[in-house]
């Protein structure tokens, strides 16, 4: 009697300590992976109460078939396009691989939902007609958007902080922001770019103007994404996982 006592008190607890976890689960993986912990224990209850009827329904159908469908809903994502123009620390290729902060931002929603991404290099040149003609469903690269509020693009929230200069000189054009929305005629730089050109050039005088924040752009066709998106970026930005990725790429 006193054994089954310990039984019953360890499988409760436990029951009660996978579903404070749950709680704060991110991952649908390691989700699934509780929930079909939770469903086997619970199983394991109804079997110890003398219901080996109800344990047989909870394991089979509960946990077993529940969790297979979880699992194909998984293999079954939905696909999305992702257009980058290729920029120091938030999106390169070295080798076969392709890193940043960008990269690695979006892998972490795609971890955490039901999207599978497909990394698509863009020439910056064309940037303006991807977008006009929602060639893609999220484009990205370092791009900054002024004048918010008189923006017609569909935008994330921020997700990153950096300032803006403007230069005096001339630089590959590679190296010059995107800012969309700009109604100024001035040259601008953003910190990325320019500390990616100061560790081989020092031939340009800047001025910081103001700061700002890089952005993504979403295709109009897909706003339902956007919103996706930035109730992620909610949660994540205050993870260590975010902290990890700055560090990991920028420094």
């Amino acid at each position: 009697m006193i054994e089954l006592s310990l039984i019953e008190n360890i499988f409760l607890i436990s029951l009660i300590i996978l579903a404070f976890i749950m709680l704060f689960v991110k991952k649908y993986i390691n989700a699934i992976l509780i929930y079909a912990a939770f469903g086997t224990i619970l199983s394991g209850v109804f079997f110890i109460f003398n219901a080996p009827d109800v344990a047989a329904v909870q394991m089979t159908i509960g946990s077993a078939f529940i969790i297979f469908v979880y699992i194909i809903a998984i293999k079954t994502r939905s696909k999305i396009t992702v257009g980058y123009v290729e920029t120091p620390y938030l999106f390169e290729k070295h080798g076969d691989k392709l890193l940043g902060f960008e990269k690695d931002l979006l892998d972490n929603f795609s971890e955490n939902s039901f999207f599978e991404i497909e990394y698509i290099p863009i020439k910056k040149e064309k940037l303006l007609e991807y977008i006009n003609n929602n060639e893609f469903d999220i484009i990205a690269g370092g791009i900054i958007i002024e004048n918010e509020n008189e923006c017609n693009y569909i935008f994330s929230k921020k997700y990153l902080p950096t300032k803006l200069f403007e230069y005096k000189g001339k630089i590959d054009p590679n190296y010059e922001s995107i800012v969309l929305n700009n109604q100024g005629e001035k040259k601008i730089i953003d910190y990325l770019r320019l500390k990616n050109y100061f560790r081989k050039n020092s031939d340009i005088e800047v001025k910081e103007i103001s700061s700002n924040s890089y952005r993504f752009i979403f295709s109009k066709n897909n706003k339902a994404l956007k919103d996706d998106f930035n109730r992620f970026l909610k949660t994540f930005l205050n993870s260590k996982e975010y902290e990890s990725i700055v560090r990991r790429n920028i420094g």
